[in-house]
């Protein structure tokens, strides 16, 4: 499986210039990956992360991904649904046989099952309120 290429934290853990460049401390930074390791089923040494900009951070890892944006007036998480269980029921087909690819950003061709179809993200409201929207072939 083919997913956003990310700024390769691996098992290195944290690097002190991301913080920076998202601009959130490392302890709201640590907290963010234990919580894509419950999201993920993913162990949060293997997740990589990338700051997406206007709040939304991406965090992916074992075959998946999940964004989160992070909302000033209470600092809490909010996670963005992944595409991936969306296209299994979508194209009828198990998690782990589809295939995804990688369009640009926030858009993603998933096939599987002799099936596929295009997700966009479409964000509304600033970005407080995101899902993915399909155009199926």
């Amino acid at each position: 499986m083919v997913f956003w290429t990310a700024l390769g934290l691996g098992c290195a853990g944290f690097q002190s210039t991301k913080e920076t460049d998202s601009g959130i401390r490392r302890v709201r930074y640590l907290e963010l990956r234990v919580l894509a390791e419950k999201h993920l089923n993913c162990d949060k040494n293997r997740l990589d992360y990338k700051y997406l900009g206007e709040k939304t951070h991406l965090l992916s890892g074992c075959g998946r991904e999940v964004r989160y944006l992070v909302f000033s007036y209470n600092g809490v998480w909010v996670k963005i649904e992944s595409f991936h269980e969306r296209a299994s029921f979508d194209l009828r087909c198990n998690i782990n046989k589809l295939t995804t690819n990688r369009l640009e950003e926030g858009t993603w061709l998933v096939s599987g099952c002799g099936r596929k179809t295009t997700y966009v993200l479409n964000c509304e409201n600033g970005n407080s309120s995101c899902g993915w929207v399909a155009f199926k072939h």
